[in-house]
């Protein structure tokens, strides 16, 4: 996963830390967050109370608040279905497998000339019959 691979100090923080910024994802920025959560939050993300401390930390604790629970859905649905895309895969290639003998059975002109040819001839049947209708009519 990308974010693994680019935030790994902070990851780590959210999977050993997940119901707090749980609850820190509910608010919609930092400053909304009571100051006790806000505190919790801060020493989680490895900083100290402190107001030098929280301005140093606020651009992680808003990073981990936006992308800590998506993280963790994201996590758990990968732990608990390892496998699935190669089960899309083979649907992939079963469809492939259908389609492609079905090509040559189906219905329809391939060479826009011929397919110009037959609409022409069928403008002309449709014009001949309702030319015969309105003759016996």
């Amino acid at each position: 996963m990308a974010i693994q691979n680019k935030y790994p100090t902070l990851v780590a923080i959210v999977e050993k830390n997940q119901a707090l910024f749980t609850q820190l994802s509910h608010y919609a920025s930092p400053s909304q967050i009571p100051p006790a959560l806000l505190a919790q939050g801060i020493r989680a993300a490895g900083g100290t109370t402190n107001l030098l401390a929280i301005n140093a930390i606020k651009p992680q604790l808003a990073f981990l608040q936006v992308v800590g629970p998506h993280l963790l859905t994201l996590q758990a649905g990968a732990n608990a279905s390892p496998a699935e895309w190669q089960h899309w895969l083979w649907v992939c290639f079963g469809g492939i497998a259908l389609f492609l003998p079905l090509i040559f059975v189906m219905k329809g002109r391939w060479n826009p000339k011929r397919a110009r040819e037959d609409e022409e001839e069928h403008e002309r049947f449709v014009e001949e019959e309702l030319a015969r209708m309105h003759a016996s009519g």
